[in-house]
């Protein structure tokens, strides 16, 4: 009885610690400092927007003898629709294409990659602030990541999340999450938690501790700063800068991404287009000026691939491997 339980519990925790980041598959797009910040009504909040491109050239797609090279560019935006004393709400959105020249194949269906893949988003977050301290909010978005985004209802994505976070001084205290999301790998429909602890020590370290979702900020001595971001199970970014300048930084950058299509008109509704990578790169950052940060870096993708399946646990079925290749990558955020 008591091992069968154990076992139970135990079971229940791997599927939330594998569901989660799908869960929270939204809850950048309105800003983890957003949701972080103690303050509401105190500083005037200001529309950003930021566009990045990527450019892949080409590398053999192995053992199909073709070949393989993309262009990726996403606009995401943040606008203040309204802000009070104790309140504040806002929009935003992201719009990203990706183009892909190949011939490949998926070897298992026959289905060749698509020529273009969408990630497409509009959403709003409404936060406010209780005369106890607490702060809750809700972020809901609508979208559609496909090859014919909106083709079918079959291609929409609709989320939610809610947040309550409990202070327990004045820059930390804890951070509750509940989210909802009708097209995540596991328990679709169904609202799945997480938790963290906001920290702020002495200016040089601050972050969220939690699961699913960790970042950290370190700044070890002057002009060098770590960032650490770790969204369970899938997606790691990592980047160290050493600000040579008082406006430019050199950096180098390692990230692990998992994304997820929902392609038109597949033979099962629950199958998704999933591809795979990890990139190095090495980069420089410069404050142009004060609304506007360039970002240019170059580095190197490895173990890529693409594959048809309902979950990550598919991978090896129905699947096209990428060769190693170089890239190259711009970013440019503005505030106004």
């Amino acid at each position: 009885m008591g091992g069968s339980f154990t076992r139970r519990i135990l079971a229940i925790i791997v599927v939330l610690l594998t569901v989660a980041p799908a869960a929270l598959g939204q809850f950048g797009q309105f800003g983890m400092r957003q949701w972080l910040d103690p303050d509401i009504g105190k500083s005037k909040p200001k529309p950003k927007a930021t566009w990045a491109g990527n450019r892949d050239f080409p590398v053999d797609v192995v053992g199909q003898g073709a070949r393989f090279s993309g262009y990726r560019q996403q606009l995401a935006f943040s606008v203040p629709a309204y802000r009070g004393e104790t309140d504040e709400l806002a929009v935003h959105g992201r719009v990203g294409a990706w183009d892909l020249t190949t011939t490949a194949r998926l070897p298992a269906t026959g289905r060749r990659l698509p020529d273009r893949l969408w990630r497409i988003g509009m959403g709003a977050a409404y936060r406010r602030k209780l005369d106890t301290g607490a702060i809750w909010g809700v972020d809901v978005s609508i979208g559609s990541a496909s090859d014919r985004p909106f083709d079918t209802g079959e291609e929409f994505r609709f989320s939610a999340t809610g947040m309550l976070r409990l202070p327990q001084t004045d820059k930390e205290g804890w951070l509750l999450l509940l989210t909802f999301v009708n097209a995540r790998e596991w328990l679709p429909y169904i609202p799945l938690p997480g938790a963290g602890y906001i920290v702020n020590r002495q200016g040089n370290f601050r972050g969220l501790l939690g699961v699913p979702y960790t970042f950290i900020q370190y700044s070890p001595i002057d002009r060098l700063r770590l960032d650490l971001r770790y969204l369970m199970l899938r997606n790691v970014y990592a980047q160290a800068t050493y600000n040579v300048l008082p406006k430019v930084g050199l950096y180098t950058r390692f990230t692990w991404n998992t994304d997820a299509y929902m392609l038109s008109r597949r033979r099962d509704k629950d199958d998704r287009l999933f591809y795979d990578d990890k990139r190095i790169a090495g980069g420089v950052r410069w404050q142009a000026t004060e609304t506007i940060v360039l970002d240019l870096s170059s580095g190197y993708a490895f173990d890529r691939f693409f594959f048809l399946g309902k979950t990550y646990h598919d991978r090896d079925d129905n699947r096209i491997d990428l060769a190693d290749g170089p890239f190259l990558s711009a970013i440019v955020r503005m505030r106004f």
